[in-house]
């Protein structure tokens, strides 16, 4: 189960993949940066993690928006 202050992380999360499916990478960018502000700082190298080897998110890690976000301070 996810901890309660992580219950809004996991939906952005979602969000983000919902996006990526539909060839949204603003959208997707958007909701998870939404999802790691949610987060301790010492979680988000793990969910960070995730995000890199999770296929919904695949087709979209390459773009600018994820780029920037990921070298944006997260890791």
């Amino acid at each position: 189960s996810v901890p309660k202050g992580e219950d809004k992380s996991v939906a952005w999360y979602n969000m983000a993949c919902v996006a990526a499916l539909a060839d949204r990478p603003e959208a997707a960018a958007k909701a998870m940066k939404m999802c790691l502000q949610g987060l301790k700082a010492s979680e988000k190298r793990s969910w960070m993690q995730e995000a890199n080897e999770d296929p919904d998110l695949q087709p979209i890690l390459g773009t600018a928006e994820m780029k920037a976000l990921f070298s944006g301070g997260y890791r």
